[in-house]
């Protein structure tokens, strides 16, 4: 297509906006790329980072494992104060603590100051004035000036204390905002303990933190110590003996030691945590002791999933501890956050690249590390370059990301095998051909490697040695040196093999040749032979409708195209800088061009890479920029390209059908020049509740803007909740992680390749609610066994589990949710549950054969085919089982058995024992309370006396059997109590005076 974006350097109304890549996205944490330093967590256990590789400060929420971000652009700087802290710029921070009442304190280090994000969002320094140097004590912390600070602790008075690192000391912010040093003379090195902390030397400290008793702690970092500052000033060693090495595990914490320790905290018991960093560890001191708990002492990343001790971390420089004794790390060197639980280490949060995320999701939501260039296949589908990761990517027309090539890792390997599974070695340039087989210019590698339309890859060019040679050969023999990019055109590949300053071609033959470029690096040949000529760095190749070929001459300034053998120029005139625009564009400057493409008007675009401009080159040889006004920043998404700012932009594709599209390589992101509409708004909005969702349904805006829509997102009003659908196109989303009882409405928004159109009206307000399903008693399960708690009013149930806990499930009705029903945890005599029942007396012992179904004798919920012992009558009127029964059988002995049940959790109040069977030898069986229980003072267990043929034995026969189920019983609303049989009075009676078995038989006879 023809883009007619500026003639004799008049902007028409063409817009800008991003289609991938974002500096600070949001998403599940696991997906996200990070830099991690300091760690802390709330009074919930979310846990904040500070990403300091992305200039930010993310939460992580420990429901939903969800990423977002805090404070920070993705841009380094510093700004915002008194606004959103989202909306701020922040400058490699590295410290980070959060006091009772949720306010955020942040050390930014590279701003030289310490700021706060209070409850509402709103970010303020609260000390430094941005200069790095020491001064100010004893005044307004705002006034005074703090040095690359890089720890920050809050006390639970709201002192706020600062590891002011390269000035030397620990300072002190007062709830009055007045400053001063708390330890350190200004003088890095060691001085002497048990002294003032004030006039002794620490050495570079980066971290500060505080146990219960208001004591103050340093991770002195240079001096390979802990240190501790006591309430009355006092400082001395707690771990580190001054010695960088690692030694002293399982001993001493005074005589082990650490190496440059930059990170410290204390668990709610006062056992203190330290990131031991260049010894790769993790260490705790507990009474004085200190042991490992994770890293083997070479930095790496392994183990996660397993034992936390033989897992390998990396550099690691932040550590917080939660409620429940969690570890997590900033593990650093890994780009990561690391948590250890119950002794296993797993990865919380990153990808291990500081700038690589997103597979698997919106292209707008990714992050790239060093975009280069985009093509376009047939079907819409984008490739593009992500040569900082070592990665080619593709965006889908659904808008949705992946990796169609490289591994993450740089290197060389996986020819014949799947793309995805090869390494690559900072992939540049990439090529589509007209049958889908994909070119890459994989320079570290020196060689240029194809991906066919199976996905799977070879080389094509190139031996990997990085030098010259081949020509008139197989390509696959030659040597190539750094090639950066690769064109087809008529069945040719083209590659600028830069390092040679040549370019040459490989035929439909595979056989290569040189067609320009003598190798010299100079600038020369012009309207001569291509062949003869000299490039200084040539880069990026581009074709026009009558296949001449352009070449960006990078350290020339200058853009050369060859028709047929003879080459020219036709922008630039040699010398690196920025002019001559509205003029003729051979006599304007360019500096250090990176990317062209020529347009089928024959427009040529050049991003102008050093000059962080877009510009154009009409077909009269006018030069105008068209946009960036040289300063490299990002601004102007989904405006007037007229208006808008790149940074650095190093590649620029014709995007068939809607414009260009650009690597605005210094924001990390893909952007597109269109002249297209955004799309309108979408209508006929309706929700529909469901348990902690709604789903969302809706129309297509009546307009696409003259342009494909590729997604739809919906937002929630109040904010909450997480469109699962975000970015595609069904007309019917669902949101999650919605608040029952809380009343919401929805907006949609269309995007198309012209970025997003307006919101749509609000939909019909909803409440999402709890499945209001039930779970009723199974076929094969009697309610007798299951406690009214475990029960819902009404439902269809079927057995999932056949084994203790039962479990079931049934058909919910609200939002068309599933609801989910366990009974009470079982008790088994045998396996893991064998202590739960135990029993004594001469000769008895637990019978393991009971008819329970086929399985051990079971408490919880019990089958009744094939179990004659089970009770055939409803539980006693107004009593549930919390505990379920115990349906026990006992064999072999004579007298008096004690049985002994333990309970997983406490008894309730009003527990009574109720036995099942028969009060008199002649009685039916059925229900009564048992008067020889006794409940334990802790009320976790319960203990029975029991004698064979006597009350509480099933069958009043004495033969050496006991059995029938019983359990312990809670009143719900009233307290019905059976009548007991004449007979089972006079048990009952017998039992309480003590008198045996052979008084109860000689009464029972009368």
């Amino acid at each position: 297509m023809a883009i007619l974006l500026a003639t004799a350097g008049v902007i028409q109304a063409a817009t800008i906006h991003t289609v991938a890549g974002n500096l600070i996205p949001t998403g599940l944490a696991t997906n996200v790329g990070i830099g991690a330093s300091g760690v802390a967590m709330d009074a919930s256990g979310n846990v904040y980072f500070a990403d300091s590789s992305n200039h930010a400060i993310r939460k992580v929420s420990v429901t939903s494992g969800i990423s977002t971000v805090v404070a920070g652009t993705g841009l380094s700087g510093y700004s915002g104060d008194g606004g959103q802290a989202r909306s701020a710029q922040l400058n490699s921070p590295k410290g980070i603590a959060i006091d009772s009442a949720g306010n955020i304190y942040i050390a930014d280090t590279s701003n030289h100051r310490i700021r706060k994000i209070d409850t509402n969002g709103v970010i303020t320094t609260i000390a430094g004035t941005g200069t790095g140097t020491f001064g100010g004590d004893n005044a307004a912390a705002t006034s005074a000036r703090v040095n690359s600070p890089q720890g920050v602790a809050v006390d639970g008075s709201g002192n706020v204390y600062i590891a002011d690192t390269s000035n030397n000391r620990i300072r002190k912010i007062n709830t009055s905002g007045t400053i001063s040093t708390v330890a350190g003379n200004g003088t890095g090195g060691y001085l002497a303990d048990n002294v003032a902390a004030t006039s002794t030397r620490i050495n570079a400290p980066r971290s500060v933190a505080l146990d219960s008793s208001g004591n103050f702690y340093i991770a002195d970092t240079s001096n390979n110590r802990i240190r501790k500052v006591n309430s009355g000033g006092t400082i001395t060693t707690v771990a580190g003996t001054g010695t960088a090495s690692f030694s002293g595990d399982g001993g001493v914490a005074t005589s082990a030691t650490v190496r440059a320790p930059q990170a410290i905290t204390f668990d709610s018991a006062d056992n203190l945590y330290i990131a031991d960093t260049t010894n790769h560890r993790i260490r705790k001191v507990s009474s004085g002791t200190i042991t490992t708990l994770t890293g083997t002492g070479a930095a790496g990343y392994s183990g996660d999933g397993g034992v936390a001790t033989s897992g390998q971390i990396s550099s690691p420089s932040g550590i917080a501890v939660d409620s429940s004794g969690n570890v997590y790390i900033g593990d650093t060197g890994n780009l990561r956050v690391r948590k250890i639980s119950s002794g296993s280490i797993t990865t919380f949060a990153g990808t291990g690249s500081a700038t690589y995320g997103g597979d698997g999701g919106p292209a707008s939501n990714a992050q790239f590390t060093n975009p280069q260039l985009a093509v376009f296949d047939g079907a819409g589908n984008i490739y593009l370059s992500d040569s900082g990761t070592h990665r080619i990517r593709k965006v889908s027309t659904s808008g949705i990301v992946t990796t169609v090539a490289g591994t993450g890792v740089a290197g060389y390997s996986g020819d014949n095998g799947p793309a995805t599974s090869a390494q690559l070695n900072t992939p540049l340039g990439i090529a589509l051909d007209a049958a889908g087989n994909l070119y890459i210019a994989d320079g570290n590698n020196n060689r240029v490697r194809k991906v066919d339309t199976s996905g799977t890859i070879t080389t094509f060019a190139g031996n990997g040695t990085g030098s010259f040679g081949g020509d008139n050969g197989p390509a696959t023999s030659a040597q190539l040196f750094g090639p950066f990019s690769v064109l087809v055109d008529q069945g040719d590949v083209f590659i600028a093999d830069t390092g040679n300053n040549r370019i040459r071609k490989v035929d439909a033959g595979g056989t290569i040749t040189t067609i320009a470029g003598d190798g010299t690096a100079g600038f020369g040949g012009d309207n001569g032979p291509a062949i003869n000529a000299q490039f200084n760095t040539p880069l990026a190749l581009a074709a026009d409708s009558a296949h001449n070929l352009y070449i960006a001459d990078y350290s020339n300034g200058s853009i050369r195209k060859i028709v047929g053998s003879t080459i020219f120029t036709v922008a630039g005139n040699g010398a690196n800088g920025y002019g001559g625009d509205n003029g003729a564009a051979t006599s304007a400057q360019l500096n250090s061009p990176r990317g062209l493409v020529v347009d089928s008007a024959g427009n040529l675009f050049i991003a102008d890479t050093t000059n962080s401009r877009v510009r154009k080159v009409d077909t009269n040889g006018i030069i105008t920029t068209i946009a960036g006004n040289g300063n490299a920043v990002f601004s102007g998404d989904g405006g007037l390209l007229a208006s808008a700012q790149v940074s650095t932009p190093q590649a620029i594709a014709v995007y068939p059908g809607v414009g260009l599209m650009l690597a605005d390589t210094g924001n990390r992101r893909f952007r597109v020049i269109t002249n297209a509409d955004a799309p309108g708004a979408p209508t006929s909005v309706v929700a529909v509740a469901g348990n902690a969702s709604a789903s969302v349904s809706f129309s297509a805006p009546a307009t696409d803007g003259g342009s494909a829509i590729t997604g739809y997102t919906v937002t929630a009003t109040p904010a909450h909740g997480t469109d699962s659908n975000a970015g595609s196109t069904s007309l019917s989303h669902l949101v999650t992680g919605l608040t029952n009882g809380v009343s919401y409405t929805f907006k949609v928004t269309a995007s198309s390749i012209a970025g997003p159109g307006p919101a749509s009206s609000d939909s019909n307000s909803v409440t999402p609610a709890f499945a209001n399903g039930a779970c009723g008693a199974a076929a094969n399960i009697t309610t007798v066994f299951m406690p009214s708690g475990n029960l819902c009013a009404s439902g269809t149930a079927s057995v999932v589990s056949n084994a203790s806990p039962w479990a079931w499930t049934c058909n919910g009705v609200n939002g068309g949710t599933t609801a989910s029903c366990t009974a009470p945890t079982g008790q088994t005599g045998s396996g893991s549950g064998s202590t739960r029942v135990v029993v004594s007396g001469s000769g008895w012992s637990l019978d393991l054969q009971g008819s329970t179904n086929g399985k051990p004798n079971t408490a919880g919920a019990i089958g009744l085919s094939g179990n004659l012992k089970s009770p055939g009558d409803p539980a006693p009127a107004g009593f549930t089982f919390p505990h379920g029964l115990y349906d026990f059988t006992l064999t072999g002995g004579a007298g008096p058995a004690t049985v002994v049940i333990s309970y997983p959790s406490p008894l309730p109040s009003g527990t009574v024992y109720w036995k099942y069977g028969k009060t008199s030898p002649s009685d039916a069986p059925h229900w009564f309370q048992f008067p020889g229980a006794v409940i334990s003072g802790d009320r976790l267990s319960i203990t029975l006396t029991l004698t064979d043929g006597a009350l509480g034995d099933d069958d009043g026969t004495s033969n050496g059997v006991i059995a029938d189920p019983g359990g312990p019983g809670v009143p719900s609303s009233v307290d019905g109590v059976p009548t007991l049989s004449t007979w089972a009075l006079m048990v009952m009676g017998l039992l309480l005076s003590g008198l045996g078995a052979h008084a109860i038989r000689r009464h029972s006879a009368v």
